[in-house]
């Protein structure tokens, strides 16, 4: 093939390669001769963590150029992360401290909010609670004042049933608003 052709398959993998087309841009740099298509391939197999096939393509590119500072360079990140148990972590440390953060910083977001919405919702209840606790008062007053106005207005020796019935149901609504206070106040 011509060098042209070459420059041609170089570029056109490097831009499947930066898509994560890994596959595609390892198939067409099968089309250029090992040596010029050995820096990218180095670069894609550190990225999949293959680490030693990494170490051998920068050593191809190096025998091809001796004296190439990236391939250099390549090649003894490639050997180290080779060698390292946590290699591919290594590679992708500052990936992985930013997504800790992300993680760390939205969880300490939804927590906040919900702790403020829990804390407004506690008082909520509680002004709830005490306002009706007050109107459970205000009728309790209420229907003792009735129940006495009713008393006196009625002689307590009058043979009328119609008193005794409107008596049974005040004594009955005022142990219904007693029962109810008591529930409120546990």
């Amino acid at each position: 093939m011509n060098a042209h052709w070459n420059a041609i398959c170089i570029a056109e993998a490097e831009m499947l390669a930066s898509s994560r087309n890994d596959d595609g841009a390892l198939g067409l740099l099968e089309l250029v001769p090992p040596a010029q298509a050995a820096p990218l391939r180095a670069r894609i197999y550190c990225r999949q963590g293959k680490f030693s096939d990494a170490a051998r393509c920068w050593q191809e590119a190096l025998q091809a150029d001796p004296g190439d500072n990236r391939a250099r360079k390549g090649l003894a990140l490639a050997q180290s992360l080779d060698r390292s148990p946590v290699g591919w972590l290594r590679l992708h440390a500052r990936r992985w401290v930013f997504a800790v953060l992300l993680v760390a910083v939205v969880v300490g977001s939804v927590w906040a909010v919900v702790r403020t919405r829990a804390s407004a919702q506690a008082q909520n209840v509680a002004a709830s609670l005490d306002e009706l606790r007050r109107e459970v008062r205000a009728l309790d007053d209420r229907t003792r004042e009735n129940t006495n106005t009713l008393q006196a207005t009625v002689h307590p020796q009058s043979p009328d049933s119609s008193n005794e019935v409107i008596r049974g149901q005040l004594r009955g609504v005022q142990r219904a608003l007693r029962r109810i206070e008591s529930k409120l106040s546990h």
